[in-house]
């Protein structure tokens, strides 16, 4: 082998050892931060296409602080008992993103109507990435409620469940 083939082969190996942790930043994570502190409580029901439903507590980010931060910075096993309902006061189309999320999360885009007009996977990413990728509905929605990935799934929520909320404790922030 020549030397410069050699020192080809280091720089590979080298590159392949440090690339993944400049991809993955590290990002410190918190069970419990002040923006979910703020958030109120929010009891969320699925009428599942069969007619069977199921009831679960929620997080409510209803205000620009609250929806800004979501779980920003929380740590994935917080985000593994924790669902997220953001509502807006008009039909919006958002888009969301994972900046500072430390695991993928399920996303439901629920209608006027309650209708879950789609449920997307979203990816944790790189700080490093240029460009990012957004999520949002394909049209106007007034809310979104994040979940562990695979909570829809496995649940048996699909585009043909309907949804409705009631408040169970006021945001802090309104």
């Amino acid at each position: 082998m020549t030397l410069s083939i050699i020192r080809h082969l280091s720089l590979v190996v080298l590159l392949s050892m440090v690339t993944p942790s400049l991809l993955s930043a590290q990002i410190n994570c918190e069970n419990d931060n002040p923006a979910l502190q703020a958030m109120g409580k929010v009891k969320v029901t699925f009428e599942r296409a069969d007619d069977t439903t199921m009831t679960v507590e929620a997080k409510h980010a209803s205000d620009v602080v609250t929806r800004a931060a979501g779980f920003q910075r929380v740590c994935a096993e917080r985000i593994a008992t924790t669902l997220i309902l953001f509502t807006f006061d008009t039909d919006t189309t958002p888009q969301f993103h994972m900046n500072n999320v430390v695991a993928p999360l399920d996303i439901a885009f629920i209608d006027k109507e309650g209708r879950i007009e789609s449920v997307q996977l979203m990816q944790t990413y790189s700080l490093l990435l240029i460009d990012k990728p957004r999520y949002g509905p394909a049209r106007p929605i007034v809310a979104a409620l994040e979940a562990h990935d695979g909570f829809y799934a496995k649940h048996k929520i699909d585009t043909k469940a309907k949804v409705t909320w009631e408040l169970v404790d006021k945001n802090l922030n309104d």
